[in-house]
């Protein structure tokens, strides 16, 4: 009798335990097939957005840029991520913002109203990136339920990150700068032309 109820117990236990793996599973395939849906409509979103661009690209930036996570958790423990890579960022004027409005013309000179220089592109070297991640075991488990990526949100950080870095290293021209730069371009043409061309 001393043996047996031990036995019957360990395999109510086992039972309960076979019952609450099926259950996280459930729920864990429901999250999968909202989630697919999800990023099925953003894919598609996407592309109805592409449409053809017209950039006048100034500044090519390049550098390496440092990304970290950290979360600790009393429950979970710990949730720490760095990611180190080369990016590029392309800066300049987005010249499908000109209309006619933005261009005057005089008897002897051109005035062109140029709009406000931004980003234009972004990319990152893959070849170059580098993860140290470390996560304790119950947030390996959290990540696999929630679908969560650690090394895919370090990456999603690294534009933001990469902007704050060139603009704190005034590595990121102002408008005035890229004037300067259009003026001494376009000198040699305007001469050509016996008129004077004048960006602002």
């Amino acid at each position: 009798m001393f043996i047996l109820n031990p036995l019957k117990y360990f395999f109510k236990f086992f039972i309960v335990i076979l019952l609450m793996l099926g259950l996280i599973w459930g729920l864990i395939s429901i999250y999968r097939i909202i989630t697919y849906t999800s990023i099925t409509k953003e894919s598609v979103l996407t592309i109805l957005k592409s449409e053809n661009i017209v950039f006048l690209v100034t500044d090519r930036i390049v550098s390496q840029i440092y990304v970290e996570i950290s979360e600790n958790s009393p429950l979970l423990g710990k949730r720490e991520g760095i990611l180190i890579g080369t990016v590029t960022m392309y800066y300049g004027i987005d010249l499908a913002k000109l209309d006619s409005s933005s261009i005057q013309k005089t008897d002897n000179a051109i005035i062109v109203s140029l709009p406000e220089p931004g980003e234009l592109d972004f990319s990152v070297d893959p070849s170059s990136l580098k993860y140290i991640t470390k996560r304790s075991g119950l947030n390996v488990i959290a990540d696999y339920i929630l679908n969560r990526d650690i090394e895919q949100e370090l990456r999603g950080q690294m534009n933001k990150n990469a902007l704050i870095f060139f603009k704190d290293k005034n590595l990121i021209p102002t408008k005035s700068r890229i004037i300067a730069k259009l003026d001494s371009f376009f000198e040699p043409i305007a001469k050509e032309l016996n008129t004077k061309i004048t960006f602002k």
